[in-house]
């Protein structure tokens, strides 16, 4: 058994649990929002870590969890200025 396939409860410890709680319910401060996404990239996706398996479909399902990490961290790191320029839908673009 790795990370991937072990219980919320064994991989979580309750100040995860509870800043998750928190963000889900929108009232999470600034230290339990850092809490929930450290637990969510690092504890939960594995993001930065190996998805390696023997088993080849284990290996896959591995890689699609490290993946839904990889793309929340990846909205955190976009520079929202960047995108809205950059966006062909944006109609108050400059021409």
């Amino acid at each position: 058994m790795n990370s991937f396939d072990t219980p919320i409860n064994k991989l979580l410890d309750k100040a995860d649990i509870l800043a998750i709680k928190a963000l889900d319910r929108g009232n999470a401060n600034e230290n339990q929002q850092k809490i929930a996404l450290n637990a969510i990239f690092n504890k939960i996706c594995r993001v930065g870590k190996s998805s390696f398996a023997t088993d080849p479909y284990q290996s896959a399902f591995n890689e699609g969890v490290r993946y839904v990490g990889i793309q929340i961290h990846s909205a955190v790191l976009v520079d929202i200025e960047k995108l809205e320029l950059n966006n062909p839908y944006n109609k108050n673009k400059n021409k």
